[in-house]
Protein backbone atom coordinates (compact mmCIF):
# COMPACT_ATOMS: atom_id res chain seq x y z
CA UNK A 1 0.00 0.00 0.00
CA UNK A 2 2.71 2.34 0.44
CA UNK A 3 3.67 2.05 -2.96
CA UNK A 4 0.04 3.14 -4.19
CA UNK A 5 0.36 6.01 -1.81
CA UNK A 6 3.43 7.28 -2.79
CA UNK A 7 2.08 7.00 -6.60
CA UNK A 8 -1.51 8.71 -5.64
CA UNK A 9 1.14 11.32 -4.20
CA UNK A 10 2.84 12.00 -7.62
CA UNK A 11 0.03 12.72 -9.75
CA UNK A 12 -0.99 15.62 -7.32
CA UNK A 13 2.10 17.33 -7.30
CA UNK A 14 2.85 19.56 -9.34
CA UNK A 15 6.88 18.59 -11.78
CA UNK A 16 9.16 21.66 -12.12
CA UNK A 17 8.91 21.38 -16.38
CA UNK A 18 5.34 22.04 -15.89
CA UNK A 19 5.22 25.39 -13.79
CA UNK A 20 8.20 26.09 -16.91
CA UNK A 21 5.84 25.08 -19.69
CA UNK A 22 2.66 26.90 -17.52
CA UNK A 23 4.86 30.22 -17.05
CA UNK A 24 6.38 30.03 -20.46
CA UNK A 25 2.45 29.93 -22.54
CA UNK A 26 1.35 32.69 -19.96
CA UNK A 27 4.08 34.86 -20.84
CA UNK A 28 3.70 34.60 -24.90
CA UNK A 29 -0.08 35.01 -24.27
CA UNK A 30 0.59 38.18 -22.59
CA UNK A 31 3.09 39.14 -25.39
CA UNK A 32 0.81 38.31 -27.95
CA UNK A 33 -2.19 40.39 -26.33
CA UNK A 34 0.71 43.25 -26.15
CA UNK A 35 1.79 42.84 -29.65
CA UNK A 36 -2.04 43.07 -30.61
CA UNK A 37 -2.69 46.04 -28.54
CA UNK A 38 0.06 48.10 -30.13
CA UNK A 39 -0.63 47.19 -33.38
CA UNK A 40 -4.01 48.14 -33.09
CA UNK A 41 -3.00 51.51 -31.65
CA UNK A 42 -0.57 51.55 -34.56
CA UNK A 43 -3.30 50.96 -37.41
CA UNK A 44 -5.24 53.73 -35.81
CA UNK A 45 -3.04 56.45 -35.68
CA UNK A 46 -2.14 55.99 -39.12
CA UNK A 47 -5.70 56.03 -40.24
CA UNK A 48 -6.00 58.91 -38.06
CA UNK A 49 -2.70 60.52 -39.92
CA UNK A 50 -4.16 59.29 -43.40
CA UNK A 51 -6.70 61.80 -43.88
CA UNK A 52 -5.25 64.78 -42.32
CA UNK A 53 -5.51 68.15 -44.28
CA UNK A 54 -2.93 70.80 -44.65
CA UNK A 55 -3.55 74.33 -46.10
CA UNK A 56 -1.32 76.42 -47.68
CA UNK A 57 -1.94 79.91 -48.84
CA UNK A 58 -0.36 81.01 -51.77
CA UNK A 59 -0.29 84.19 -53.61
CA UNK A 60 0.96 84.80 -57.19
CA UNK A 61 0.93 88.05 -59.39
CA UNK A 62 2.13 88.82 -63.08
CA UNK A 63 2.23 92.56 -64.88
CA UNK A 64 -1.86 92.91 -63.95
CA UNK A 65 -3.31 90.17 -62.81
CA UNK A 66 -3.08 88.69 -58.87
CA UNK A 67 -4.58 85.71 -57.63
CA UNK A 68 -4.86 84.48 -53.81
CA UNK A 69 -5.67 80.82 -53.30
CA UNK A 70 -5.97 78.13 -50.89
CA UNK A 71 -4.68 74.65 -51.35
CA UNK A 72 -5.21 71.60 -49.36
CA UNK A 73 -1.72 69.87 -49.97
CA UNK A 74 -2.64 67.08 -47.27
CA UNK A 75 -4.22 64.10 -47.47
CA UNK A 76 -7.46 64.25 -46.15
CA UNK A 77 -10.36 66.81 -46.60
CA UNK A 78 -10.38 70.40 -44.61
CA UNK A 79 -13.16 72.61 -43.42
CA UNK A 80 -12.43 75.98 -43.49
CA UNK A 81 -14.01 77.19 -40.21
CA UNK A 82 -12.88 80.70 -40.05
CA UNK A 83 -10.78 83.29 -41.78
CA UNK A 84 -9.04 86.26 -40.42
CA UNK A 85 -7.65 89.32 -43.20
CA UNK A 86 -5.72 92.45 -41.71
CA UNK A 87 -3.92 95.22 -43.11
CA UNK A 88 -1.27 96.52 -41.11
CA UNK A 89 -2.43 95.28 -38.23
CA UNK A 90 -6.06 95.82 -38.24
CA UNK A 91 -9.01 93.22 -38.99
CA UNK A 92 -10.99 93.72 -42.16
CA UNK A 93 -14.72 92.11 -43.08
CA UNK A 94 -14.46 92.10 -46.57
CA UNK A 95 -12.32 92.66 -49.87
CA UNK A 96 -13.89 96.31 -50.06
CA UNK A 97 -12.83 96.93 -46.68
CA UNK A 98 -9.14 96.11 -47.63
CA UNK A 99 -9.18 97.97 -50.54
CA UNK A 100 -10.68 101.14 -48.88
CA UNK A 101 -7.44 100.83 -46.01
CA UNK A 102 -4.85 100.58 -49.11
CA UNK A 103 -6.20 102.89 -51.52
CA UNK A 104 -5.48 106.37 -49.78
CA UNK A 105 -5.27 108.07 -53.13
CA UNK A 106 -8.78 106.97 -53.82
CA UNK A 107 -8.15 105.41 -57.23
CA UNK A 108 -10.46 103.20 -58.75
CA UNK A 109 -10.70 100.03 -57.47
CA UNK A 110 -11.57 97.68 -60.48
CA UNK A 111 -13.60 94.32 -60.70
CA UNK A 112 -12.16 91.54 -59.09
CA UNK A 113 -13.48 88.47 -57.82
CA UNK A 114 -13.50 86.93 -54.34
CA UNK A 115 -15.26 83.66 -52.89
CA UNK A 116 -16.57 82.54 -49.34
CA UNK A 117 -14.32 80.66 -47.17
CA UNK A 118 -16.84 79.82 -44.27
CA UNK A 119 -17.59 76.25 -44.47
CA UNK A 120 -15.82 75.53 -47.29
CA UNK A 121 -14.64 72.00 -47.71
CA UNK A 122 -11.50 71.85 -49.45
CA UNK A 123 -10.61 67.97 -50.79
CA UNK A 124 -7.48 67.08 -50.88
CA UNK A 125 -4.96 68.70 -53.73
CA UNK A 126 -7.76 70.76 -54.20
CA UNK A 127 -6.54 74.45 -55.38
CA UNK A 128 -8.95 77.09 -54.34
CA UNK A 129 -9.05 81.29 -55.63
CA UNK A 130 -9.47 82.90 -52.69
CA UNK A 131 -9.36 86.27 -54.47
CA UNK A 132 -8.68 86.97 -58.42
CA UNK A 133 -8.31 90.64 -59.71
CA UNK A 134 -6.82 91.51 -63.64
CA UNK A 135 -7.33 95.61 -63.17
CA UNK A 136 -4.28 97.43 -63.63
CA UNK A 137 -5.09 100.13 -60.24
CA UNK A 138 -5.73 97.13 -57.79
CA UNK A 139 -2.35 95.35 -59.03
CA UNK A 140 -0.62 98.51 -57.98
CA UNK A 141 -2.70 98.44 -54.87
CA UNK A 142 -1.80 95.44 -53.57
CA UNK A 143 1.59 95.43 -54.90
CA UNK A 144 2.15 98.38 -53.08
CA UNK A 145 0.74 96.82 -49.82
CA UNK A 146 1.25 93.23 -50.26
CA UNK A 147 4.25 93.52 -47.26
CA UNK A 148 0.94 94.57 -44.88
CA UNK A 149 -1.65 92.33 -45.85
CA UNK A 150 -1.99 89.22 -43.60
CA UNK A 151 -4.00 86.10 -44.12
CA UNK A 152 -5.20 83.75 -41.02
CA UNK A 153 -7.27 80.53 -41.67
CA UNK A 154 -8.65 78.14 -38.87
CA UNK A 155 -9.63 75.06 -40.51
CA UNK A 156 -10.68 70.93 -39.12
CA UNK A 157 -9.93 67.49 -40.03
CA UNK A 158 -12.72 64.84 -40.51
CA UNK A 159 -11.62 64.02 -36.97
CA UNK A 160 -12.07 66.97 -35.23
CA UNK A 161 -8.37 68.07 -35.27
CA UNK A 162 -8.13 72.05 -35.39
CA UNK A 163 -5.60 73.77 -36.90
CA UNK A 164 -4.44 77.54 -37.97
CA UNK A 165 -2.41 78.50 -41.05
CA UNK A 166 -1.31 81.75 -41.53
CA UNK A 167 0.72 83.64 -43.95
CA UNK A 168 2.13 87.05 -42.70
CA UNK A 169 2.17 88.70 -46.12
CA UNK A 170 1.93 88.55 -49.59
CA UNK A 171 5.88 88.81 -50.62
CA UNK A 172 7.52 85.85 -52.13
CA UNK A 173 9.32 84.92 -49.32
CA UNK A 174 6.61 85.17 -47.07
CA UNK A 175 6.67 82.42 -44.18
CA UNK A 176 3.37 80.47 -44.05
CA UNK A 177 2.94 78.58 -40.44
CA UNK A 178 0.55 75.69 -40.14
CA UNK A 179 0.35 74.30 -36.29
CA UNK A 180 -2.40 72.03 -34.63
CA UNK A 181 -4.37 74.19 -32.22
CA UNK A 182 -6.76 73.68 -29.75
CA UNK A 183 -9.24 76.61 -30.49
CA UNK A 184 -9.47 79.83 -32.81
CA UNK A 185 -6.78 82.29 -31.86
CA UNK A 186 -9.60 85.19 -32.86
CA UNK A 187 -12.90 86.13 -32.40
CA UNK A 188 -16.32 85.96 -34.67
CA UNK A 189 -15.85 89.74 -34.38
CA UNK A 190 -12.52 90.28 -36.37
CA UNK A 191 -13.57 87.20 -38.61
CA UNK A 192 -13.23 88.00 -42.50
CA UNK A 193 -16.97 88.21 -43.62
CA UNK A 194 -16.59 87.76 -47.53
Amino acid sequence: MSIEKSRKRGKNKISFPDIILSASALLISLSALFVSISQVRLMQKQMHLSVMPRIDISFSSNSQEIIISITNSGLGPAEILATKIEYDSIPVNSWDELFLLMNREKTAVENFTASKLKNRMLVPQQIFPIFTSNGKNNFELIEANKEKIKITLFYKSLYDDYFEVCRENMSVSSSITNKKVSYCSFSEKESFQR
